[in-house]
């Protein structure tokens, strides 16, 4: 089944609550192409969303791990309710921003 959102939920040193956004599928695709397009050598990030995309249903972020960890990552749920993560360095500064972008909309 293919949804037309993904929910986005970003957590903050100070709160357990997330604090929830829903962003276009067709958007995130759209992104994540064009990095794999992009950065020929350098887009095994953006692969790994594209290849787990259609079973996606929720992508959270703590940014607590963001700023302290050395490999931060990302959870993502399916809809199985499968916690996959997926780790993603700090020098792939274009999908952290795209992400954490989404925090501001």
């Amino acid at each position: 089944m293919s949804r037309k959102n993904i929910e986005i939920i970003f957590f903050g040193a100070d709160s357990k609550v997330g604090e929830r956004r829903l962003i276009d599928r067709e958007k995130f695709i759209y992104q994540m192409e064009g990095l794999k397009r992009g950065f020929i050598n350098d887009n095994e990030v953006a692969t790994k969303f594209l290849d787990k995309i259609e079973e996606i249903v929720t992508i959270e972020i703590d940014e607590e791990i963001y700023k302290t960890q050395d490999v931060p990552f990302v959870i993502i749920w399916t809809e199985e309710n499968e916690r996959k993560v997926l780790k993603i360095r700090r020098n792939n500064q274009i999908i952290w921003s795209i992400l954490l972008g989404y925090r501001i909309l």
